[in-house]
């Protein structure tokens, strides 16, 4: 049976972290064990000894300092021994079929490097909205939520450290161009809840990484539009 690693980051997310661990501990285990991981990236506020009692068969690693979600997921892909692995974000969480039906094509289809489906946008106080990763860059912008292989994501070291954001663009390019592209599902797996203040993917931050690495892949991104 295949092993499917859910790791979730968290940073200052503590207020909806349980529900994102609930979501993944439900997956439905069709063909696939499911294992846990969270990893809490030097969140002060982060009470491990009540998510061990109210979650036992969760495997934590405790950060003491911020390392960024690049490092903290590396932590978890070298932890782990699991065939697949898939990020969560802490204030996000998953349909409960999302594990099943993503191993699933990766399980019949050993050619497909990665599998990922559509995102549920997820609002405060307002109606909810679909996320089509049906592109190219919509699927750059939002990576979280993409089952990978786990021995392809060691065989390419994981998630680059020294980039404070945009490591999902990086990340998925180096998968790319060394084992082809992935697997767009047009059905709703992933849920990503838009909290009030800034975020990851709109910070100021984002801006300059994201220019850089378009210009470090411009050739490549411009030969496979």
């Amino acid at each position: 049976m295949k092993k499917v690693c859910l790791c979730i980051t968290n940073y200052h997310k503590e207020e909806f972290l349980e529900r994102s661990i609930r979501s993944c501990i439900s997956q439905i285990p069709y063909d696939v064990s499911i294992e846990v991981i969270v990893v809490n990236d030097g969140s002060k506020k982060f009470n491990k000894k009540k998510i061990q009692n109210e979650f036992p068969q969760v495997k934590i690693l405790d950060l003491v300092k911020n390392k960024g979600v690049a490092f903290a997921s590396n932590k978890a892909i070298n932890f782990s021994n699991a065939d697949y692995f898939m990020r969560v974000d802490a204030d996000d969480y998953l349909s409960i079929k999302s594990s099943m039906i993503l191993s699933q094509i990766l399980n019949e289809n050993p050619d497909i490097s990665f599998a990922y489906g559509d995102i549920l946008k997820i609002k405060l106080n307002s109606r909810h909205s679909k996320i089509k990763r049906d592109s190219r860059k919509t699927l750059f912008e939002h990576g979280a939520g993409i089952m990978f292989r786990l021995n392809q994501l060691k065989s390419i070291k994981g998630y680059d450290v020294s980039l404070k954001n945009c490591e999902d663009f990086d990340l998925l390019i180096r998968l790319e161009k060394r084992f082809g592209k992935g697997f767009y599902l047009p059905i709703l797996l992933y849920r990503y809840y838009k909290t009030h203040g800034a975020h990851l993917t709109s910070s100021k931050n984002r801006k300059f990484y994201k220019f850089k690495l378009e210009r470090k892949y411009e050739k490549y991104l411009s030969e496979n539009s």
